[in-house]
């Protein structure tokens, strides 16, 4: 098991700390080619599955990437303001004909309290899991999942409250 976390700065980029569980004062550097940050990108949704999952980073290069970017300050607001948007779609769904993905509204509305949670974890400046950052990203994404999908939306509550669970550094050193 692999616990990775970042620390939300606004003017540098977010230190990724990987401590495997079998040598945790372990440290692993690797290069980064040109296109890495291009090939994650493009493969972000497979990646953030499998980090999601719980697959480690650092055992493979583009996942480690994907790990970063999903880190930075940046992807972290990004991904906590479409959480807003989701919000404030919910909120007036008299205007759901006009969206090109129609979200579950019904559900977006009784997951709201975690997910206004999840916007304040990943807004935050202090330390969480990637695990739970790409939990939350593939919410978002994957166009099959609870948020999209009406035949799993059910689903989405408990996926905010998994995404909520992971992004809480302590809830893997407590289950390791």
């Amino acid at each position: 098991m692999v616990l990775v976390m970042a620390l939300l700065h606004t003017r540098s980029p977010s230190p990724l700390l990987i401590a495997a569980s079998g040598d945790p004062l372990r440290v692993t550097a690797s290069r980064r080619r040109p296109w890495d940050r291009l090939v994650a990108k493009a493969r972000s949704l497979t990646l953030d599955a499998e980090i999601a999952e719980g697959r480690t980073p650092d055992t493979e290069r583009l996942r480690l990437v994907r790990a970063e970017m999903l880190t930075s300050a940046g992807t972290r607001l990004a991904l906590a303001g479409e959480w807003e948007l989701v919000l404030a779609r919910s909120a007036r769904p008299c205007n759901a004909g006009l969206a090109r993905i129609p979200l579950q509204y019904r559900q977006v509305r009784a997951a709201a309290a975690g997910i206004h949670r999840l916007i304040a974890a990943l807004s935050s400046g202090r330390a969480v899991n990637v695990q739970g950052i790409a939990m939350a990203s593939l919410l978002l994404t994957d166009g099959t999942g609870p948020l999209y999908n009406p035949a799993r939306s059910e689903d989405l509550r408990g996926g905010v409250s998994a995404a909520l669970d992971h992004l809480d550094p302590m809830t893997l050193l407590r289950a390791g």
